[in-house]
């Protein structure tokens, strides 16, 4: 902790420890999977599943064509509806499979 005369919330002090062990990144990553259908909705969540978040890069399968080719072209919209829910940015490329 950086201030040892501040009191921290204990959601603070998580925060800062995932940050200086490295872990904040991972995760938020986490929060994504699963928070999917919250953060994406019905319909989309319904047809798109997230299969993997490395590096900020996620991965998502889609069986649909029709699905695959709407979240294709809507991905930067997409990732940064993600990223203003949860704050931060967490998604920095969405792959479509």
């Amino acid at each position: 902790m950086k201030e040892l005369s501040r009191t921290w919330t204990l959601a603070e002090a998580l925060e800062s420890m995932a940050q200086q062990l490295g872990l904040h990144g991972k995760i938020g990553e986490q929060m994504v999977v699963q928070q999917w259908r919250e953060l994406v909705g019905e319909a989309l969540a319904n047809h798109a599943q997230v299969r993997s978040i490395r590096d900020g890069t996620m991965f998502i399968t889609v069986e649909e064509s029709s699905w695959r080719y709407e979240i294709h072209f809507n991905r930067e919209a997409l990732r940064r509806k993600i990223n203003n829910k949860l704050g931060r940015e967490i998604i920095k490329e969405i792959v479509v499979r």
